[in-house]
């Protein structure tokens, strides 16, 4: 959601036409015209809190002037005081009850900020999901007509996770105003129909109609939807791969971002994939340190591994090729968007994630407002931070090896480290909280306006990052979409060596004596790829298990949980992101995973991998899909859970695999 005011100067003039009192200076039109000015000045400027205020003494002057309620509302999202933007907005209901437009406008920034996850977190702790969807769906009730209200609505449903209650309006959609719209608006529709099939599971519908959309606009919007449906929907995909490799490289060739002659003075842009071949042919743009010489390329994994209990997923892979690591710098360079996009010198780089990267939120705007800032910096930014799995495996790693290779040298001490914003989720927050980060607290700045700003390093940019081998033996890395999402096994030994190190020092890591027991399951209850029964089912594994056997629910410490599942011996559960706990682990921990279905990211099984432990994928148990909820747990199938859980745990006693306390970690 781009910022925008609403600027409607048709409502100003007659708004302004007759003034509550001509001989009252402080409401004449001279100073209501300034105090307008003013607002959208502020506005411009980022100000928001001043606009708040400007636009706040424009209601109280002029109650009735319906636009400035969506200018004052709108201010506030952007300012991040989304409980204003809700008051704002409740006033502007009451104010209108029976205006179909104020309600759109208001629903529209609703779901505008639920797209945007990133940017708006729990917006359900200021207003209910059912009075958001009401607010969508009075729209449609006070203006039946309007096929915006409704296309508004199915997008909130879907937003909300009702996948179909939002398909039904849909189709109501189609059947009303299919035939009268423009083409654009019902292909439009008709993109975002595609979407919802996705997240309710129902691929091959999804597919067949993002292919008729493209062969009707084969723009790039529309190759990235297949590219979407195809990495979502099916497993190590190569034609999703290609969609996604399209859409990567004709978006950057439409940026016409024009600056210095550091951002870029031409305004013509490329894609650079890979760091080395970059730095061998742009030393004076970057330069490389490979920082894992010795393992680099190395094959780990096991032909053995996993088990299936039920039918055997095909292409699972089970060797892996170690990835090259570099410690990467830039002698200038840029930064925006969620992932944190690195890019400078008209060069898009994509790192690790390659083909793969989400660039929809890169700000390609020559007026996007930019951040300089005044030092050497290191960053630690990376795609869908906020995730529980990506900060542990992915970011936290990068920051490790950054004090290790680069922060603690001599002649260092200048270098900043940027941060994802304060906040932005609690394992962030209370992993950087740790002592062991004293020592550059003093240079941790921070990544505030991902999506608003571009941050300037003119004097150097440092990061840590990844690359698959051009030639990929296995075929477990190559052309795989979900695939970038798999740190190397070096980066996982430096996050488990990190955890286990903190736990010594604090008297908390496990003894043998205090390893007797641990089966940890870990919980997904009320969330995505949850049982719905899943109280029945840890009351089962409680009668079975008895003191055997513990339940993370992901409330716990940081501490607290590394301390857990260091003590495990099983780890067990559905496909989600509490299961990259496994990290924390000691060596012959096994894992205990009911896979998706289909199963299109297999990080798990490259975890326990990278460690050479060994695990198991029930697939007699249904599995649900990316977004989707598993089915309730038969008494039959607890007890397949259950005999499998009992395998693991005697194969933790097999051919002197019991775990024991490893000081050396």
């Amino acid at each position: 959601m781009r910022a925008s005011l609403l600027l409607f100067a048709a409502t100003l003039t007659t708004t302004f036409a007759k003034p509550n009192s001509a001989s009252n200076e402080s409401q004449s039109r001279e100073y209501l015209e300034r105090l307008y000015g003013q607002a959208k000045a502020a506005y411009s400027n980022r100000d928001f809190e001043t606009a708040h205020k400007h636009f706040s003494r424009l209601h109280d002057l002029l109650p009735d002037w319906k636009d400035n309620y969506f200018n004052w509302a709108l201010s506030q999202v952007f300012g991040k005081r989304i409980d204003r933007f809700f008051d704002i907005m409740d006033m502007a209901v009451k104010q209108y009850p029976n205006d179909s437009d104020v309600y759109l406008k208001y629903c529209n920034n609703i779901a505008s900020m639920l797209n945007q996850p990133n940017d708006f977190l729990n917006l359900d702790s200021y207003r209910t999901v059912k009075d958001m969807v009401d607010t969508c769906i009075k729209a449609t009730l006070l203006d039946p007509t309007s096929s915006l209200a409704y296309a508004t609505t199915a997008a909130m449903l879907n937003l909300v996770r009702e996948y179909k209650h939002s398909i039904d309006v849909y189709e109501d959609w189609f059947k009303r105003f299919g035939s009268t719209v423009s083409r654009k608006e019902y292909f439009s529709t008709l993109t975002s129909f595609s979407q919802v099939l996705v997240q309710d599971g129902q691929f091959d519908r999804a597919y067949k109609i993002a292919e008729e959309i493209v062969a009707e606009d084969p723009t790039v919007d529309n190759v990235g939807q297949l590219c979407y449906v195809r990495k979502i929907g099916y497993p190590l995909d190569k034609k999703g791969w290609k969609f996604c490799n399209e859409t990567l490289y004709r978006s950057v060739a439409e940026y016409s971002l024009k600056g210095s002659n550091d951002l870029c003075g031409t305004g013509k842009w490329r894609v650079a994939l890979n760091y080395s071949e970059e730095a061998a042919t742009h030393p004076e743009l970057l330069t490389t340190t490979l920082l894992n010489p010795s393992t680099a390329y190395e094959t780990y994994g096991s032909l053995s591994d996993p088990t299936f209990v039920g039918p055997v997923i095909p292409k699972y892979p089970r060797l892996f090729h170690e990835r090259f690591v570099y410690l990467i710098h830039h002698p200038s360079a840029y930064l925006t968007g969620h992932p944190g996009i690195v890019h400078g010198h008209c060069t898009l780089y994509t790192g690790g994630k390659h083909a793969n990267l989400d660039i929809r939120s890169f700000q390609s705007s020559s007026d996007t407002h930019i951040i300089t800032i005044p030092h050497r910096t290191a960053h630690i930014i990376v795609h869908q931070i906020r995730n529980y799995y990506h900060w542990l495996v992915e970011s936290l790693p990068k920051l490790l090896l950054l004090q290790t290779h680069l922060l603690s040298l001599p002649n260092n001490e200048d270098i900043k480290i940027l941060l994802p914003e304060k906040g932005i989720a609690r394992w962030i927050n209370a992993t950087l909280a740790l002592p062991e980060f004293d020592a550059v607290r003093d240079r941790f700045v921070y990544y505030d306006h991902p999506t608003t700003a571009r941050y300037y390093f003119p004097k150097g940019l440092y990061e840590v990052d990844w690359i698959h081998p051009a030639v990929d033996v296995h075929r477990s890395l190559d052309k795989n979409a979900w695939g970038v999402f798999w740190p190397p096994r070096m980066v996982l030994e430096t996050t488990r060596e990190f955890w286990h190190g903190a736990l010594k020092r604090r008297g908390m890591f496990p003894t043998v004596e205090r390893l007797r027991g641990c089966i940890v399951y870990v919980s997904r209850e009320g969330t995505v790829r949850g049982f719905p029964n899943e109280g029945e089912f840890m009351e089962y594994l409680k009668e079975r298990f008895g003191d055997r056997i513990l339940v993370h629910t992901g409330k716990e410490g940081m501490l607290e949980q590394a301390r857990v599942f260091a003590g495990a011996k099983v780890v067990v559960g559905s496909h989600g992101a509490g299961l990259v706990n496994y990290v924390y682990t000691q060596p012959g921990a096994v894992l205990v995973m009911v896979p998706m279905d289909p199963h299109i990211e297999f990080c798990f099984g490259h975890l326990v991998a990278a460690f050479g432990g060994r695990h198991y994928v029930v697939t007699e148990v249904p599995g649900a899909h990316y977004f989707g909820t598993y089915a309730a747990l038969t008494r039959e199938q607890m007890e397949v859970m259950g005999d499998t859980i009992e395998r693991a745990w005697r194969d933790v006693f097999e051919d002197g695999n019991e775990i024991t306390s490893h000081d050396e970690l």
